[in-house]
């Protein structure tokens, strides 16, 4: 009879483990939920990547200046990286805590980001204009540009443009999905040189 009270014992203490568990779980969840709402609501002034590594659990937030020129808000690009399934080992700060200082951390990036000067739309009204920037703000530092990088400047949906990275994005113009300002010149509506 005792050997069943231990085991009836040990199963509660399990199950009281186990809820707790489930518990810090689902509040790392809402925390990274949260940061997630940053990273959409303030896309226009930041821009905050994040990333889940779902074969070590590990959990990444990057955040850069929203024209990627100079990777910065203030100082140096802020990244962050830890494991969601164990505690930090300088000071064994749990999953929880570790994603609440990247909130704190973020939340103070979108303020100063909010406070930075607004920044001049860049105003590519055309192919050569597209090229011009190429050669004078690349952003790879190569004066080639690629898919990305041209629908991140086309602001103002010109069509060539567009059309431009998505024949780059397939790979039917260009060199291995790059355009150097020459062949953006170059480049016709049928995405031929």
């Amino acid at each position: 009879m005792n050997q069943g009270t231990v085991t009836c014992q040990a199963s509660t203490q399990s199950l009281e483990c186990f809820t707790e568990q489930d518990k810090q779980h689902r509040e790392c969840l809402d925390v990274i939920q949260e940061i997630m709402g940053l990273a959409i609501s303030h896309h226009q002034i930041i821009k905050i990547l994040v990333e889940f590594l779902p074969y070590t659990a590990q959990f990444s937030v990057r955040a850069f200046d929203i024209n990627w020129q100079s990777q910065v808000v203030s100082g140096d690009a802020y990244e962050a990286k830890f494991y969601l399934n164990r505690n930090r080992i300088k000071d064994n700060a749990t999953p929880l805590q570790q994603l609440l200082d990247i909130e704190d951390d973020l939340i103070e990036l979108v303020a100063e980001a909010k406070a930075q000067p607004a920044k001049p739309v860049l105003n590519i009204q055309s192919l050569d204009d597209l090229a011009t920037f190429a050669e004078t703000h690349p952003f790879s530092g190569t004066q080639m540009l690629n898919f990305y990088e041209i629908r991140h400047v086309n602001t103002q949906n010109i069509p060539e443009v567009e059309r431009l990275a998505e024949a780059l994005e397939n790979e039917t113009y260009g060199m291995v999905g790059l355009a150097t300002p020459e062949l953006i010149r170059g480049f016709v509506a049928g995405g031929e040189a």
